[in-house]
């Protein structure tokens, strides 16, 4: 049996486009002891891989030619060497953008793989509100940003897969007026038609300052960032006083080959607000927890799931441009083959 893979083409030299990457067929080789191989069904597209493809330093490695684009994938289990993986059964595990995975004990694998129980969530909810981008929010707005009764809360790339969850997470911790930055009306009228959230800015329409200041204009108790770049400092000058600034990505900066000049931090001691920045993995003590907060959430209908669907692994290229072209609402998923549980 052969898997078909993406893997990095060679390292881009301006956008990141289906040119980017390569198809690639491999023969698998037998089972190990201890070993399962999954059919896999879906794997999630991530601002997160974007980074690898670059050759600049990182907090994990960048691709090579030839290498696999790597993440969070949920297959289905079709043959096994170890007693953990039944045949059968639906998990989620750390391999990438292939059709078929070799995957050794969920202990090896990290706490974000996990077996779906489709009888519980959609398959899809694992790689989305229960899955990396679901603690990346919970993280954010509960551990860090300690969102509590009465807060007023912004939350840049608000219609992506972490801020689509942020801001319901907000809802359901009390705060009092929770703001979203988007691009564009369809992603803006999504943010307070779907997600509850009070009211949305679009980044394309006029001066964000002017808009901060009308949707916010006592200032802000907690910021989740999840693009960086000049929007920082716009949003610095505006936070209250013992405010949480939270900083989870810096998706407008992902690309360049030298990031832009940071805002000058004294705002901090003047303004007296806090600033701390997280990866989900720095938490893996909490994993259990979140879990187990979020199905809570998931099966009472406070938190819904949104995910944006690309078919076929062949499409993974021109899944990525999209994502980083902003042309995705929730989590970008690949459907690599049929979901059976549908």
């Amino acid at each position: 049996m052969d898997t078909m893979r993406m893997t990095l083409k060679d390292y881009p030299d301006a956008a990141i486009d289906a040119n980017t990457f390569a198809a690639v067929s491999e023969p698998l080789r037998p089972l190990e002891e201890g070993e399962a191989l999954f059919e896999n069904i879906y794997a999630t597209v991530d601002p997160a891989q974007s980074r690898r493809l670059r050759r600049y330093e990182n907090y994990v490695p960048s691709f090579r030619p030839g290498d696999l684009i790597a993440g969070l994938s949920l297959g289905r289990v079709i043959q096994s060497r170890s007693p953990l993986f039944v045949e059968g059964d639906y998990w989620t595990h750390w391999s990438g953008w292939e059709t078929h995975s070799i995957v050794r004990a969920p202990a090896e694998q990290g706490p974000l793989a996990q077996r779906a129980d489709p009888a519980v969530a959609a398959l899809t909810d694992y790689l989305g509100p229960l899955g990396g981008k679901g603690i990346t929010a919970w993280i954010g707005m509960k551990l860090l940003g300690a969102v509590k009764p009465g807060d007023t809360v912004l939350i840049s790339a608000a219609a992506g897969a972490v801020g689509g969850i942020a801001g319901q997470l907000a809802r359901v911790y009390g705060a009092s007026r929770i703001v979203g930055i988007a691009g564009g009306p369809d992603k803006c009228r999504h943010l307070v038609d779907t997600l509850g959230y009070d009211a949305a800015i679009d980044r394309h329409a006029g001066d964000i300052d002017v808009a901060i200041d009308r949707e916010l204009p006592d200032g802000i108790d907690m910021y989740l960032d999840n693009v960086g770049g000049a929007l920082q400092a716009v949003v610095m000058e505006r936070m209250r006083r013992f405010g949480r600034f939270v900083i989870t990505g810096t998706v407008a900066e992902y690309g360049l080959d030298v990031p832009p000049p940071g805002p000058n931090l004294f705002v901090t001691v003047r303004r007296g607000f806090s600033i701390h920045g997280y990866l989900a993995t720095q938490y893996y003590d909490r994993f259990a927890e979140f879990r187990a907060e979020m199905h809570d959430y998931l099966a009472s209908g406070q938190i819904k799931a949104g995910v944006d669907i690309v078919e076929g692994l062949d499409q993974a290229g021109e899944a990525m441009a999209g994502m980083l072209a902003g042309n995705n609402i929730g989590q970008r998923l690949i459907r690599i083959a049929t979901d059976p549980t549908l």
